[in-house]
């Protein structure tokens, strides 16, 4: 079972991580992140309406990230607030391919252990 990480909630944790942290970005996803002092992973997921005008859809991506952030957390540096957007490409594709593209994302990053 994927370990549960904490969200970012708050719109000055968002702001925080927009402006201090650093980022990566490919074809599917982009990943900013920032350290944190907590001993937890933060995650805050962004899709915006310019990747599906449907609820259903958006829903669906949001929770394909969040499992693929959790299924990977222990193998993930603690102490970090991320912030995922989609990008209108990601709507559509094969979990593989998000999975990959989190993954690429967070070593680039050089988070992942």
């Amino acid at each position: 079972m994927p370990c549960p990480i904490g969200h970012l909630r708050k719109k000055k944790d968002f702001d925080s991580v927009f402006k201090t942290g650093r980022a990566s970005y490919d074809q599917l996803l982009g990943i900013k992140a920032k350290p944190n002092t907590l001993s937890e992973m933060r995650l805050g997921i962004i899709i915006s309406n310019k990747v599906s005008k449907k609820a259903v859809l958006r829903n669906r991506l949001r929770r394909q990230i969040r499992y693929i952030a959790a299924k990977h957390s222990f193998t993930t540096d603690f102490g970090n607030d991320l912030v995922v957007i989609a990008l209108p490409a990601a709507l559509g594709q094969p979990f593989a391919d998000l999975e990959k593209s989190y993954l690429y994302n967070m070593r680039r990053l050089r988070i992942k252990k």
